[in-house]
Parts: C-alpha cells; structure tokens; sequence
C-alpha cells in the first residue's frame, strides 16, 4: 500500500484525527501530574492504531493480548497508585510495550524474542516515523491547493505578490490609525511592551506541544501503510564447544557448590540451633553475601544458558551427563536463591522492609520460574526458552504493580513496631500516598515520640494534597490519603489533641 491508493478524504481524516490526538495530548497532561487521563489516553491510541489499520489489524497470537493487557493494566496504576519507583519506569516500558504490540499487530511474521525485534523497535520510532514527518502537510495543503490549473509555485507567487502589495497599504493605515488613538499609538511605539498585555509564551507552549504531538503520531501511524518489513535474524557462524571440556567445567563448579551447601545446611539453616561460630549475629550473617548469592544465580544462569546453546550435541553419552551435570547446577542455583531469600527473612526480621527489599524478594521469585524454566530447556529441546522468559517477565512485573508496595511496607513495618516498640518513621515518610492510612495508625499510637512525628508528616501530608486538583490528575490513592487525613484531623479537632 502506498500514498497513492489512498483517497484524499482518507489522508484528510487521518491529519484530522492526529490534530485531536494532539490537543486532547495538551488538554491530559500540559501541567498536570498523569492520573486517570493517562489510562484514558492510551485507549484513544489503540483505537485510533486499530482505526488506522483497520484492513490489515488482526490479534492472532496470545502474546499480542498479553500485551495488550499488560498495557491496559499497566497504564491503570497511573489512576490507582502512587509509587514513584513504578511510576517511573511505567512512564517507559509502557510506550515501549506499546510499539511492540503495534508491530506485531502488523507484522505477524516479527520475531518478538530476538535482539533484533529492539532494532525493529527503534528503527520504527525513529527513521520510518520520520519519514512521514512531512506528509500532513503536504495533505492539507492538498486540500486547500487550487484544483484546476494553478500549482503550489503559482499560489506561492500569488501570496508572495498579495503581501508586496499589502506592504504600501499598511504604511499609510497605520500611521493614520495611529493618529487617531493614543492607546493604539502608545502600543505600537512600546512594541516591545505588547507581552505585557498579552501572554504570548503559554500559547505558544501549548501550540508547540499541539503541533509536536499531532505530526508525530500521524508519522508513526502513517508508517504503517506502506510496509516495512521487519529485520531477517541475522545468521552467524555458531562455535559449538567439546560436551566432555563442558562437563568437566560443570563437575568442578557443581563441587564447589556442593561444599558450599553442606556449610549453609549447617549454619544459615540451622538459625534455631545457634551454630554461627563466635561473634556473629544472623542479623549480620543474614546481611553479608546477600547480594552475591542472587549475583552467583544470574552468573549461573548465564553459564547454564551458554551450554545450553553451544555445547555439541554429537556425543550422545557425554551430552547426556552434561545435561545431568546442568541439572545439578539448577538445583544448586536453587539452593542459592532459598539462601538469599532465608537471609533477607532473617535481615528483615531485625531491621524491617524498604522498597529494595520487597523488589528483590520479587525479582528472586522472577529467579525461581526462571530456573525452573531452564531446567525444563535442559531436558526438552523444542522448548521456547527465550518467550518463557519474557513472558513470565511481564507477567510477574505487571503482578507487582498490583500489590500495592508501599502498603505491604507500611503494614508490616507498624506490626514490627507492635512487637519490638521500634520504627523508622522518616523511612515510612518517604513512601508513596499509598501508605498514609497507615501512617494515620502510626500517628494514634500511644508513644508519644512516635505520634509526634508522624503527626508532623501528616500535616506536611494535609498541605500538600489540599490544593485542588485537575480531574486528569485523579489518582485512587491520593483520594483514600485524602479521606484518611480528613478523618484523623476531624478526629484530632473533636478530641482536643495535637
């Protein structure tokens, strides 16, 4: 399909419905924090792609609807939540999804779990959309152009001479109706005082950004009339290795890995027992080494996957017990992922939960289906290891946007606080509004210490949130910290306390 083929009401419609993408772009979001305009607008792009392909659209494979309802599910905790970790890079992967979906959609033959789908990604935001950059205008010029003998040369000439003559004209209107009002005159000898009275800069902006939005998503969706087929998969020369060198390689790592257990069987495991030599507390044995035992897992990921891809699968025996030997490296990756997890428990238990904490105990989940995962590929060679990771990738990050983060740490670190009389107050202030109803449950707590400052947070929390907001903005928990605040203030005001 080309331009060509295209009636001019179809290019006509297509600038028209960009424009609005645009403006209804400046109306969301120009000064004001994504809230619930964010969900929204993204539902008018994928109906405004769906309209724009709509001879071509068709979802046909599952992880086109997985992405779909990812981005659907994603773009709604804009409205519903205020972390600002997950905010920060929904504000990126979800764009990012956006175009994948927008591309497979397309193009069926695209082959999403290969490097080169990024390369297809880029190339399709930045030099195909920018191909199309001119074409709006040059449609609505098409539109307006004269339609019998006159070309745009003609009309540009005809222009050209109509402001020649508008020149003369002008010089002796203005100084006449310059005479004739002093205010008009004063303007017009201070022109450089005109912004005074009228505010160029705020139109502009929002002109500008109008104008931005309006070509850009008309050049994007426009680049899929013609096609463009995505990159071939490149072939290279693949070096496969010796199964004999590998299993030797394997037999040592899984040696050192097996001495290893025995020693964390004996102490880590043994908490109860009290076997830590000399010295050591399991709050500081928990603390140590934790960030490289889930280092070692990836770093025995990546070595299971290389064997996986290179090793020669001629030799049928040695193959076969370097796909044991792999097995035993799964299952001590394992163990070294429960290691991790048991000494965060424990690390957890003396100093509570924060951000990285919980994304972590995640991400080790992430690690565990991983794992398993591979140890299927070891065992079954036909199976699509590499869309089983990206899958249950976006799968288990979607998940967590859900689980209210801030709320689980607030919660937690409060029922720490009812046990041991110790909290982190500053800490928990730096979390989200999410976890204000909890701070409310903290400020009515009978250490007085404690009830101050999170008295004094709550009133920082109240001024903040008191100036009105846009209904673009809304956002589900700002409004519960809102209620939250206003009855514990209430409260605080009938009861006579500060």
């Amino acid at each position: 399909m080309n331009d060509s083929t295209l009636t001019k009401k179809d290019k006509l419609l297509a600038v028209m419905l960009s424009v609005i993408s645009g403006i209804l772009f400046d109306y969301f979001f120009y000064g004001k924090i994504p809230g619930i305009s964010y969900p929204l607008y993204l539902l008018l792009m994928l109906c405004l792609f769906s309209w724009n392909t709509r001879k071509i659209l068709k979802v046909q494979r599952s992880f086109e609807w997985l992405l779909i309802v990812s981005i659907i599910l994603l773009s709604s905790t804009f409205a519903l939540f205020s972390n600002p970790i997950l905010r920060a890079v929904n504000f990126l992967l979800i764009p990012l999804l956006l175009v994948s979906y927008t591309i497979l959609a397309v193009h069926k033959e695209s082959t999403w779990w290969r490097l080169e789908f990024i390369g297809d990604i880029l190339k399709r935001v930045t030099i195909i959309t920018m191909q199309n950059v001119h074409k709006p205008f040059i449609f609505t010029l098409e539109q307006i152009a004269p339609k019998e003998k006159d070309s745009f040369r003609e009309s540009g000439k005809k222009i050209f001479i109509g402001i020649l003559i508008s020149i003369p004209i002008l010089m002796v209107i203005i100084p006449l109706l310059s005479s004739a009002d002093l205010v008009f005159n004063h303007y017009l000898s201070n022109i450089t005082k005109l912004s005074e009275l009228i505010n160029f800069r705020k139109p502009f902006s929002h002109g500008f950004l109008i104008l931005f939005v309006s070509v850009y998503i008309f050049s994007y969706m426009w680049s899929f009339k013609t096609d463009h087929p995505p990159s071939p998969a490149p072939k290279y020369p693949t070096v496969l290795w010796d199964p004999t060198i590998a299993l030797t390689v394997l037999i040592i790592i899984n040696s050192v890995y097996l001495i290893f257990s025995v020693i964390q069987v004996s102490y880590l495991y043994g908490a109860g027992s009290q076997l830590l030599p000399q010295g050591f507390t399991y709050a500081q044995y928990a603390r140590r080494g934790f960030f490289e035992l889930v280092a070692v897992t990836i770093f025995n990921l990546a070595i299971i996957l290389l064997n996986i891809k290179f090793v020669k699968k001629d030799y049928k025996k040695p193959y076969k017990l370097a796909k044991i030997a792999l097995s035993l490296l799964v299952i001590f990756s394992l163990n070294l992922l429960f290691s991790a997890n048991f000494k965060m428990f424990l690390y957890e238990e003396a100093y509570g939960l924060t951000y990285l904490r919980v994304f972590v105990h995640y991400f080790m989940g992430l690690l565990l289906v991983l794992l398993l995962l591979t140890l299927g590929r070891i065992w079954r060679s036909g199976f699509p290891l590499i869309k089983s990771y990206i899958i249950f990738s976006l799968i288990f990050y979607t998940t967590i946007n859900f689980i209210n983060v801030d709320t689980i740490i607030a919660k937690r670190n409060f029922q720490m606080f009812q046990k041991s009389g110790s909290i982190d107050v500053y800490y928990l202030q730096g979390l989200s509004y999410d976890a204000v109803p909890e701070l409310v449950r903290l400020a009515n707590n009978e250490n007085p210490e404690i009830s101050r400052q999170a008295h004094e947070y709550l009133q920082f929390k109240k001024a903040e949130l008191s100036p009105p907001t846009p209904w673009q903005s809304f956002n589900y928990s700002q409004y519960k910290a809102r209620t939250a605040l206003k009855k514990y203030f209430e409260h605080t005001k009938r009861s006579g306390t500060t």
